[in-house]
């Protein structure tokens, strides 16, 4: 079929059609190996599996959008006026999701610093901060796990511009046990006392930070204590056990419960 083309024209337009397939194939392959030389470097240096896996696909989309932009030229596509206008839709995209973007920024950050890793306790904020061990890192929110039980999700953006306090930063872990104890005899701060004492009678148990106890209901007879202390991660099983076990034996009467 004669398309109005010259022979050179033919013969030009082949071998612009065989670089750009030639270009393609090459980004694709150069994308594809780039993307798994970041995954096994993030493997060996530790880096978290979901900060490889994005830093990977980045690369991957640079490659392959460079191999575009070089290609184009080939059928006198004007690439600069193309990258204008890419440019234009990126800057309206960023307006319309700044939020998220600032949020994926900051998941960024964190993921790289790791000012707090899975399972830390942190806190964040000063007035009414939000306090929590961390289940989950992700580019958008961090979500945290309460004393209570709540799951709290919280964005990644908050985080970075808020005071964060790591309590698990020194290779320690929280353990809470609650103390129910009819008061008769008692005060509260002697039944703190004692309870102190017990705690740093054991070997296992950090002096610093040392153990505390505050009131979390009193009632005319009875007082329910909030008790916390550290230990080291390996021995933090074990020991909430011997805990709960010595207060048992050091105050009889006391209904004592291990929170985490």
């Amino acid at each position: 079929m004669n398309l109005g083309l010259s022979e050179g024209e033919v013969a030009q337009f082949s071998f612009n059609l065989a670089r750009a397939i030639a270009i393609i194939v090459v980004g694709l392959i150069a994308a594809r190996l780039v993307r798994s030389w970041i995954l096994r470097l993030g493997l060996s240096k530790r880096i978290p599996v979901n900060l490889a896996a994005l830093l990977g696909n980045l690369a991957q989309v640079a490659i392959v959008v460079f191999a575009l932009v070089l290609v184009l030229p080939t059928f006198g596509v004007d690439w600069t006026g193309l990258l204008t206008v890419i440019g234009t839709i990126g800057l309206a995209i960023s307006l319309a999701f700044q939020d998220l973007l600032k949020n994926i920024i900051a998941g960024i950050y964190i993921l790289i610093e790791r000012p707090f890793q899975i399972g830390d306790l942190i806190l964040i904020g000063r007035d009414k901060a939000v306090a929590g061990t961390v289940q989950s890192i992700e580019l958008r929110v961090t979500t945290l796990r309460t004393e209570d039980g709540l799951q709290v999700i919280v964005p990644n953006g908050t985080i970075f511009n808020e005071v964060l306090t790591n309590r698990s930063a020194f290779n320690l872990q929280r353990d809470v046990i609650s103390v129910s104890v009819p008061l008769g005899d008692h005060s509260v701060s002697s039944l703190s006392a004692a309870i102190t004492d017990v705690l740093e009678k054991l070997p296992e148990v950090c002096k610093s930070p040392a153990p505390s106890t505050r009131v979390e209901t009193l009632a005319h007879d009875s007082v329910k204590l909030h008790v916390e202390f550290w230990t080291p991660p390996a021995a933090e099983t074990r020991m909430a056990g011997a805990a709960a076990l010595a207060l048992r034996e050091a105050l009889p009467a006391a209904e004592v419960t291990v929170i985490s």
